[in-house]
């Protein structure tokens, strides 16, 4: 692992420096700029640090009474960088994914350069392995059901471990979690907890991290979990989770899903000097094919393709979610898809595809305006959104499904394809409005 570096710039007509973390991470050079200027006298080349003369400082203090406070959250601001990266990096190695330079920015500018407060991280000495706090405690939860150590404890899955997907889950609570420690200032420990900390965290979720409501309500819903098995583990006694304030908030919303005519848009947009994009694009139109979720989409290989006495392929595997065996037809344009891929999915991961398939989307002229309703602190508010800007990975999975029941599949054959349990549940699932559904009964034989 490399050493983090700070680079000073030349100082400007005022002079004051600017800093720029920098790191080698893979043989790529990863830099970010911290967002202080500092006068180049006050920074220590040796330590690459803010210095610690005491002397120099209260020279520069006589001029300036602000210079010790400036020169403390330079050194914590370094520490937190430092110290998101490293966790970064690690949560990567445990993916099993490279390291996205983009999305390494996006997680600092929302976590540690969102605000100047700074959060210094406890050291050793100061318990920072103490299961008091309520990170280090998620941490361990993570690495302890990560090795099955820690089971399922309620419901229809109960003893048995959990999914990959619900490990990313917690996994990505951290990161969320972190950041809501970043934004507030200090570690926050297990009888922190309570109505003005939940309130805090609605508002740096919705408003300051623009999470939806639904996204918000994720994060509140595993906190609950992790609270609960803390409780279980005797780490402490507080209940205030399970008070009624302590809502795990939701709202219905409105999918979106390519119709035919955008999907043929979509397969039509031509991708030059762009491997990557076109790696996006390409397991994206795989999820508008087949309906499978993404866990399943990346893992397809030549063992899953199987020919029938029709010559036509089908898909077979056991899906990763739910682990029941699907049959899929596959479309001429996805075996022409795995074809270029020497019959393998696209190797891409999903945080890439979710970052460049809007841009690609827009790039298609897939652009209609979507209106969606939202509840914030007790007010409703209508947005509008270009459609382009709301496709995510699983947009493909509910797109098929949707295009499939148009087009005439019976629900329950759809059912056996996305593993939804009930009709009703289904029905929800899909994106087709009462007109579709007007229109596709009037062509039935009843109504003529």
């Amino acid at each position: 692992m490399s050493l983090d570096i700070i680079e000073v710039s030349k100082p400007n007509s005022l002079n004051l420096a600017s800093l720029t973390y920098r790191k080698s991470i893979n043989g790529k050079i990863f830099k970010i700029g911290l967002k202080y200027l500092i006068f180049p006298e006050l920074w220590d080349h040796k330590t690459r640090r803010p210095t610690i003369d005491t002397k120099l400082i209260k020279e520069y203090s006589a001029q300036d009474p602000k210079i010790p406070i400036l020169l403390k959250n330079v050194r914590y601001r370094i520490d937190n960088i430092a110290h998101a990266v490293e966790k970064y990096i690690e949560y990567c190695k445990t993916q099993g994914i490279s390291p996205d330079f983009l999305e390494l920015t996006d997680v600092l500018n929302k976590t540690v350069l969102q605000s100047d407060i700074a959060i210094k991280r406890p050291t050793t000495s100061e318990n920072s392995l103490s299961q008091d706090y309520i990170l280090n405690y998620a941490r361990s939860f993570v690495q302890q059901i990560e090795k099955g150590q820690k089971l399922i404890a309620t419901g229809k899955n109960i003893h048995k471990r959990y999914s990959i997907g619900t490990i990313k889950t917690f996994k990505n609570f951290i990161v969320t979690w972190h950041s809501f420690e970043v934004k507030t200032g200090h570690n926050i420990k297990w009888n922190d907890l309570d109505k003005s900390i939940y309130k805090e965290l609605v508002d740096h979720l919705l408003n300051e991290s623009n999470y939806t409501i639904n996204s918000c309500g994720k994060v509140i819903k595993t906190l609950k979990v992790i609270c609960q098995a803390a409780l279980d583990d005797k780490i402490h006694v507080n209940i205030e989770f399970r008070k009624p304030y302590f809502l795990t908030l939701s709202e219905d919303i409105d999918n979106v899903y390519l119709t035919t005519e955008e999907t043929e848009l979509l397969e039509k947009w031509q991708i030059t000097n762009d491997e990557t994009k076109q790696r996006a694009k390409d397991i994206f139109l795989l999820g508008c094919y087949t309906a499978l979720r993404f866990s399943d989409l990346k893992r397809i290989t030549s063992d899953h393709l199987k020919k029938g006495q029709n010559k036509r392929y089908t898909l077979t595997m056991i899906t990763q979610k739910t682990k029941e065996k699907v049959i899929i037809p596959l479309k001429p344009k996805g075996l022409e898809i795995l074809k270029k891929y020497d019959y393998q999915s696209p190797k891409i991961e999903e945080q890439t595809v979710n970052r460049l398939i809007k841009s690609i989307c827009k790039d298609a002229g897939i652009g209609d305006i979507i209106e969606r309703k939202s509840v914030i602190n007790g007010e409703t508010k209508i947005k509008k959104y270009p459609k382009y800007s709301l496709i995510t990975t699983h947009t493909a999975r509910r797109t098929a499904a949707t295009q499939m029941f148009l087009s005439g599949i019976p629900s329950l054959e759809i059912m056996k394809i996305t593993g939804h349990k009930s009709e009703s549940n289904f029905l929800k699932y899909i994106c087709v409005t009462k007109q579709q559904t007007a229109t596709k009964l009037a062509e039935n034989q009843f109504f003529k």
